[in-house]
């Protein structure tokens, strides 16, 4: 369960090119507005990986997968902002 953060200081987020709302950048940018980080690649202190295709099989997402990170959609994610 997906809870709704107003602060999001320090949690680390991972956007896919396929939102459908909003492009990634206009989300990257409302991730630093609340305080949250952007990561341009995975890495072991991701915390979600945002993407309306978490059944992809690409090497990112395989990776993740490995590392444990958090798949969320985009709908989770706009929760998540109180949009």
């Amino acid at each position: 369960m997906i809870y709704t953060i107003a602060d999001l200081s320090l949690i680390k987020f991972y956007f896919s090119s396929d939102l459908k709302t909003m492009d990634k950048e206009e989300a990257k940018k409302k991730v630093i507005e609340k305080g949250g980080i952007v990561r341009e690649e995975i890495s072991t202190d991701l915390w979600y990986l945002v993407t309306n295709d978490s059944n992809s099989e690409t090497k990112k997402f395989n990776k993740a997968r490995k590392l444990g990170v958090t798949f969320i959609d985009e709908i989770e994610f706009l929760k998540m902002l109180k949009i």
